[in-house]
């Protein structure tokens, strides 16, 4: 029973931030033999490793409010899902995809326009201009 209510006491000290550092420095050549391999390795990773970014966005498609007639009230749906259709349409349009990579130099880009001989380089940048 004595020794329960030692044990007790023991665990109802508080921690002492002291006696943690105590034990580190008493095992430092220990936490060193972990702490900087893996220091190093993390280090040199960042270093090499190949950045990779990621991005998404969503389109907000909205026409200029105008004032309708009460005839056309009852043709909206019908005119707006060509209004959006045609948008879509334009989103999609080769005209805009060469806009797209002759402003941003995409056909430069080796992740975009992969590995490219100079001469077919610049023959894809004459094809958009």
């Amino acid at each position: 029973m004595e020794e329960y209510r030692e044990e007790e006491l023991i665990e109802a000290k508080p921690i002492d931030l002291r006696e943690y550092w105590r034990v580190l420095m008493k095992r430092k050549w220990t936490v060193a033999a972990f702490a900087v391999p893996l220091f190093v390795v993390v280090t040199i990773y960042s270093f090499v490793a190949r950045p990779t970014y990621t991005a998404k966005g969503t389109l907000l498609i909205e026409k200029e409010p105008n004032i309708l007639t009460f005839e056309e009230v009852f043709q909206i749906e019908t005119f707006l899902d060509d209004y959006f259709q045609t948008q879509f349409k334009l989103l999609q349009s080769r005209s805009l995809a060469d806009s797209v990579i002759e402003r941003m130099k995409l056909y430069e880009n080796e992740k975009f326009a992969g590995r490219m001989k100079p001469e077919e380089r610049e023959a894809a940048k004459s094809d958009l201009a």
